[in-house]
């Protein structure tokens, strides 16, 4: 036998094989080949995740989420013959790109229409501010929420956001639960009270308006924004450590392409421009699936003041109940739970603004991206809001706020490790999460001090 004969021979062989599979699982009985757009859901196991990624990017397969309880990893291939039977693949699952998500997840409409309801049925805690256009000329739109929300106030400010990816539609669902928990609970709950007249709440429920559009009229499965008909995976695309860490692909079809430069989606700059404007303290950008809580560094060095931020990420996570009902989330940086990532928002706002900024993946892989809603999504919003409101408190405990005329200062840890330099905003004032302990401010011209931080937020004026 030949070169070609055995290499005809393989690929009938593969074929066969993938027929059996296929035929073997119920989700394929009766059913054609894919057509164009079509996904093949495939299972591994992490370990072989590990062990095999670069034949993974390379066969044109794309990461979908983990089950690391389970120690399971979930890819996704457009193309049948692209299923690499060496990974001793799981039974294989078909999704149909014309199936549409469940009718009560949200349009870019919707969201909108939300938010603005929100601001005429609470206009002394509620308003919404246009942040940008995507690509194709949709408002993307923020939500403010704070006590007399239309007067100017130096209040500290906290971000949560979804929707980068537009399949995850859960990732909607969590910010719009938490702006309608905070409204619906002002002046009735004395922690909300608080949260609201304390702080400056931001929520953008969906940032890439252009994708969901796809997800509802074209294909169920697109995860990148609409750059071009094969879109820009808008949460590969920040500046800091773009492709760096083969943490995201240069194939423009794949569903982690990071697009041509940095920076060069509309949608990655509305977020940037608007973070740059308001200076969070803290930052949760949610996705879908894996109950995860991720912290920076995608690529794999642990952020400097770590005492700080894992420490956190690790008490979030062990708020969050698993869709089990029994076990916990999972947290840490992306390459110890499982992969690099490069050119996201997470460590962009970490490196670039001084925010403390995390990703939590909502959901485990039993219920995928888009689980019926009526089932999940009550349930899901709310065992993540123990996460959420865990920051809101922060804001209100061990932080260090205050004004300077200086443009940043640094704060360090008296008889301690930790320090770090703190950018002063534009309007002199300044925020800072660390632990209970005393600390050193100083700043060039400015004369130091020393401030206690116990439990309750300490002003300095320096």
């Amino acid at each position: 036998m030949n070169k070609s004969q055995k290499s005809q021979r393989h690929f009938s062989q593969r074929k066969l094989l993938l027929a059996l599979l296929f035929t073997a699982s119920p989700f394929f009985l009766g059913m054609s080949p894919a057509k164009v757009g079509n996904r093949y859901m495939i299972k591994i196991t992490d370990q072989e995740f590990r062990d095999r990624q670069a034949d993974i990017r390379k066969q044109g397969l794309d990461y979908a989420g983990v089950d690391l309880k389970n120690h399971f990893v979930y890819l996704l291939s457009r193309d049948a013959d692209l299923v690499p039977l060496a990974l001793h693949a799981q039974p294989v699952q078909q999704i149909f790109s014309s199936d549409r998500p469940d009718a009560k997840y949200k349009t870019s409409d919707q969201v909108a229409t939300k938010l603005l309801g929100y601001a005429a049925s609470f206009p002394d805690l509620a308003a919404v501010l246009p942040i940008g256009k995507s690509l194709e000329g949709r408002d993307i739109f923020a939500l403010k929420i704070t006590g007399k929300v239309q007067t100017p106030n130096s209040r500290p400010a906290i971000l949560f956001n979804g929707m980068h990816h537009a399949r995850e539609v859960m990732s909607t669902e969590v910010p719009l639960d938490i702006a309608d928990y905070l409204l619906t609970n002002y002046g009735k709950d004395a922690s909300v009270t608080h949260w609201v007249d304390s702080t400056q709440i931001y929520i953008i429920p969906m940032l890439n308006v252009d994708g969901n559009h796809l997800v509802w009229t074209s294909d169920s499965m697109w995860r990148k924004n609409a750059r071009d008909g094969v879109g820009v995976d808008i949460n590969r695309n920040y500046p800091f450590a773009w492709n760096t860490c083969n943490g995201s692909s240069s194939n423009r079809n794949a569903d982690d392409y990071r697009g041509p430069s940095p920076a060069s989606e509309p949608e990655t700059n509305a977020l940037m421009n608007f973070v740059t404007q308001i200076h969070p303290v803290f930052d949760i950008s949610f996705h879908s699936f894996g109950e995860l809580v991720i912290y920076p560094y995608g690529c794999g060095s642990h952020t400097e003041p770590g005492t700080i931020v894992e420490p956190i990420g690790r008490a979030m996570a062990d708020l969050i109940t698993a869709d089990d009902g029994r076990s916990k989330y999972t947290a840490g940086i992306a390459p110890d739970l499982l992969y690099s990532v490069d050119g996201d928002d997470n460590d962009w706002m970490y490196h670039e603004q001084h925010v403390i900024a995390y990703t939590i993946e909502v959901n485990a892989g039993s219920q995928g991206f888009q689980p019926k809603y009526d089932r999940w999504r009550d349930s899901t919003v709310k065992r993540v809001r123990p996460a959420w409101q865990y920051l809101l408190n922060k804001m209100s405990s061990t932080l260090i706020t205050g004004t300077s005329h200086a443009s940043s200062i640094r704060i360090a840890e008296v008889n301690g490790r930790y320090s770090e330099d703190i950018k002063v905003n534009e309007d002199g004032t300044f925020h800072a999460v660390v632990n209970p302990g005393s600390y050193e401010l100083s700043g060039p011209g400015r004369h130091a001090k020393i401030v206690t931080v116990v439990k309750t937020p300490v002003h300095v004026d320096l």
